[in-house]
């Protein structure tokens, strides 16, 4: 089946199209009749004289095209027997899309007249704009939809004026109520969902998100993998390996992340002497309950993982909070504050010095996500911290195993599934234990890596 992707299309875009299609200029039936049957098409004499009023609207939509319309604020013209037009009608050839839909649309038939309803997914925005193709769904104020035009495009639900859904979606409520069923808005007011046991009705302010299909499992689950590797070969002989994942499984009640963050670098000199560059392996579990659309409560928040360069053998950070997520159909933002308990094992230390320490406090996390060019171009940014304390001997404030982390990922899309990601991470501990050698770890660690991910969901 063919999935049609455009903007909509003016008055003289379709005239001109209807001149490209027929030759013969349309006068009257028999001729609009002769050029359908040049070209082999199964369209009628009606078609034909819905083009040529295309054609005579012309001047009217050009004298004053309206930035803003309100859509069926005039009625729409349809063909002769109101019928829409059958997949057949519209071929299966790719090439041919924009065509079959710029004559759908000049026969009235897209947006659907009268009580017809065509077999695609379309949205109009409150400009005028027309898009069709499949529906990935509605979350944090945005509408994603998918085509073989288009790819994936990113649209503001506040800015979407009318849908039309014929396949099952699933419509939750601000409430977390949920009605399954095709899905239609033709007011920007309500959304019908026709269920299986009737229609129901949902204001478009209380629409919380809506998910494709009946809302199985798999709709609820993101993955994405990346993994970069640099080896050098001169005077100094350097090889790094990183690597990350992040799992997260997002629906209207809970929200669940898993992220695994690896790096190992080594250099080795003229002299065959090696030395560690990077060692660190960090885990992340979190889950977070919404209690409405903006405010959620983190129930659990376990960091785990050591950082031999910063003399952390083991370190355990479990907290709980509360957290802001901001929806206003553009990025991502969420702002979280919580407590936190830290426990710290050194990886080395000197003799008589204490080889772990554990105490609790604060926490604090900012991320924003970022579609700067929808479909192919993302920026993540997140900075947390964990302000503990905790008494280490020899140290000069007692909230020295305090730690902060910062990091920038640029998300280019390379391929369906294909990024290519660009990520700067800086590491602190405030005040690092030192070494059993009596040497102070830097308190700084910064990494900058460049490589491929797989991307599946989301």
């Amino acid at each position: 089946m063919v999935v049609c992707a455009f903007v909509s299309v003016s008055n003289a875009a379709l005239a001109q199209v209807a001149e490209e299609e027929t030759p013969t200029p349309v006068g009257t039936d028999g001729e609009a009749a002769d050029a359908a049957e040049t070209e082999g098409e199964a369209t009628d004499a009606a078609a034909a004289e819905g083009a040529e009023g295309a054609e005579g609207a012309e001047g009217d939509a050009e004298a004053a095209p309206p930035e803003h319309q309100e859509p069926h604020a005039a009625p729409l013209a349809s063909t002769a027997d109101g019928a829409m037009p059958t997949e057949e009608e519209l071929g299966g050839d790719e090439e041919e899309d924009a065509v079959d839909c710029a004559r759908c649309t000049a026969l009235g038939t897209f947006p659907p007249a009268g009580t017809g309803k065509p077999w695609w997914e379309w949205i109009r925005m409150r400009t005028g704009e027309t898009f069709g193709g499949d529906l990935r769904g509605v979350h944090d104020g945005n509408l994603v939809i998918k085509s073989d035009e288009v790819d994936e495009l990113t649209l503001n639900f506040a800015w979407v004026w009318e849908f039309y859904f014929p396949e099952p979606v699933t419509v939750i409520t601000i409430d977390h109520a949920a009605h399954s069923g095709p899905a239609e808005m033709l007011d920007n007011e309500n959304v019908i969902i026709h269920t299986a046991g009737g229609d129901v009705t949902v204001p478009k302010s209380n629409v919380l998100s809506i998910n494709t299909g009946d809302g199985t499992e798999l709709d609820n689950w993101y993955f994405k993998a990346g993994l970069g590797l640099n080896v050098a070969s001169a005077t100094v002989s350097q090889a790094t390996l990183n690597e990350y994942i992040r799992i997260t499984r997002d629906d209207e009640y809970t929200r669940l992340t898993l992220n695994h963050d690896l790096n190992f670098g080594r250099t080795e000199d003229a002299m065959g002497v090696e030395t560690i560059a990077a060692n660190n392996n960090w885990g992340l579990a979190k889950f977070d309950i919404f209690l409405t659309q903006l405010f959620y409560v983190t129930a659990a928040n376990v960091t785990l993982g050591y950082d031999k360069l910063q003399n952390i053998g083991l370190r355990v950070t479990p907290g709980a909070g509360v957290g802001l997520h901001i929806l206003d159909g553009g990025p991502d933002f969420d702002v979280e504050l919580g407590g936190v308990y830290q426990y710290t094992q050194f990886d080395s230390v000197a003799m008589g010095a204490d080889a772990e320490t554990n105490g609790g406090g604060g926490m604090y996390r900012v991320y924003f996500d970022w579609n700067i060019v929808p479909a192919w171009l993302g920026l993540t940014l997140e900075h947390r911290g964990f302000i503990v304390y905790s008494d280490v001997a020899g140290a000069s404030t007692e909230f020295s195993q305090s730690t902060f982390r910062s990091s920038a990922i640029l998300d280019i899309d390379l391929w369906t599934y294909i990024d290519l990601d660009i990520t700067a991470t800086w590491d602190r501990v405030l005040e690092p234990a030192p070494l059993a050698d009596g040497t102070v770890p830097q308190a700084d660690t910064v990494t900058l890596v460049v490589g491929l991910s797989l991307e599946i969901g989301g």
